[in-house]
């Protein structure tokens, strides 16, 4: 999160970059916090649309 003043006030801008690890355990992290995935269905259907998505380089 970055703290930044705009017109005197103080504003917070988020980073919304996600990144995730699916070899091994499958991983979410936003900056240094993981984030929970869910329950293990979900998670697997994570991975199934990660691996079938476009690839996509910053």
């Amino acid at each position: 999160m970055v703290t930044s003043l705009r017109n005197g006030k103080a504003s917070r801008e988020v980073d919304a970059t996600v990144r995730y690890s699916i070899l091994g355990t499958v991983r979410a992290m936003r900056g240094d916090t993981e984030i929970d995935l869910g329950p293990p269905k979900r998670l697997s259907l994570l991975a199934l649309l990660l691996l079938r998505a476009p690839a996509h380089s910053p």
